[in-house]
């Protein structure tokens, strides 16, 4: 997890990224749960951001390997991405957990 920020703010959920997030032309193929949240006030320029929770293994101090879920929080303006990572998220944390590690509660 990131060093958490001091924002107080509020998120509510948009709804699903999926079909709907594009990078260019393309709509952003997300390979885990991705959702939209509106922010209020905005975080790092952006009132808008995606949230996406994917599966990925991570390979520990020891050599060993972990599995676990990766959650990443990017600015979104009108449709179009910005893959800049905001703050907050990070292994094994939710998209509740990562919003409220950027200073955000879920409304």
């Amino acid at each position: 997890m990131s060093t958490a920020i001091t924002i107080t703010g509020v998120a509510r959920l948009a709804g699903s990224a999926h079909g709907v997030v594009r990078d260019g032309e393309q709509a952003v193929a997300w390979t885990g749960e991705a959702s939209l949240f509106h922010l209020q006030p905005a975080l790092g320029g952006f009132d808008t951001v995606a949230v996406s929770t994917t599966a990925v293994p991570r390979v520990r101090f020891a050599g060993s390997i972990e599995r676990g879920v990766e959650t990443l929080i990017f600015g979104v303006r009108g449709d179009q991405i910005d893959w800049a990572d905001l703050p907050g998220g990070g292994f094994n944390t939710t998209a509740a957990e990562a919003l409220a590690e950027a200073g955000y509660t879920l409304a």
